[in-house]
């Protein structure tokens, strides 16, 4: 129901941002055209008794499709496999080729890496909110250092770079998709879930398919991608020392000693 709520208000909002140059006639009956088909919808379920599928009943019969290995290595070892390899080499790989970090970057670089430290040397959780937090915030730095200080010679891998976001999300999705334990016991996506991404498809509607040209509604959208894709690693570690903590306290040293003592 949740679901269905966002989308019947970002279908309006949408038409709001794209109609608000249209004469009024034309907004009325866009209006009135979205209201009967909503409601037409909703009569036409109550009265066929129409409800979504028992995901019970559908539980037995995913998991004998899963059971298949070649499958299972497809849609499940592969994509955990890529998460796991490639976000930790986009931190620590972004993080030395950058042109220049700025002091302020660098100083809070060095409070996140002393605070994963002393996370990772005596916090035994493996998933204490803290280092959870400082994933985030470095994952954060090397997005936005990332858009804003790539060295001049490198603008041939902006298309390189676009690609492994685009790598990135599918594999997040199939990640989550095509694995039942994971997606009922370690992460259940829900309606806001959802909504993040209704977020930023309503961002992009607003810069008017102006994409890559806005460098602000790139960051967030890379930024999102990243923070799901450390999430589900997040989400799946079993101990502290996982490669995504180590990789996000090595990349704050970097941005430390590259900031502090190398100006």
């Amino acid at each position: 129901s949740v679901v269905i709520i966002y989308s019947l208000q970002m279908i309006f909002v949408t038409s709001g941002i794209l109609l608000r140059y249209e004469s009024n006639y034309l907004i009325v009956f866009v209006y009135l055209l979205l209201a009967t088909v909503i409601f037409g919808v909703l009569n036409l379920a109550e009265r066929s008794g129409w409800r979504l599928a028992d995901r019970h009943n559908n539980a037995a019969e995913y998991n004998k499709v899963m059971a298949h290995d070649i499958l299972r290595n497809v849609l499940v070892v592969v994509p955990r496999r890529f998460l796991s390899i490639g976000i930790p080499l986009y931190l620590i790989g972004t993080s030395l080729i950058i042109e220049r970090v700025p002091a302020d970057f660098a100083k809070m670089a060095l409070l996140v890496s002393g605070l994963m430290s002393l996370e990772l040397f005596f916090d035994r959780n493996a998933h204490s909110i803290m280092r959870r937090a400082l994933i985030y915030i470095t994952a954060a730095f090397v997005v936005y250092l990332g858009l804003n200080y790539m060295p001049p010679w490198l603008h041939f891998m902006e298309r390189f770079i676009g690609t492994f976001f685009i790598l990135t999300a599918v594999a997040f999705a199939a990640a989550v998709k095509f694995s039942p334990r994971r997606r009922k016991a370690e992460f259940n996506t829900t309606a806001t879930d959802y909504l993040v991404v209704l977020s930023l498809l309503a961002v992009l509607v607003a810069s008017k398919g102006d994409f890559w040209g806005n460098e602000w509604i790139t960051f967030v959208v890379q930024m999102v991608v990243v923070f799901y894709g450390c999430e589900l690693l997040i989400t799946e570690k079993r101990s502290r020392w996982g490669g995504l903590s180590i990789s996000a306290l090595v990349t704050a040293i970097i941005l430390t000693v590259r900031g502090i003592l190398l100006v």
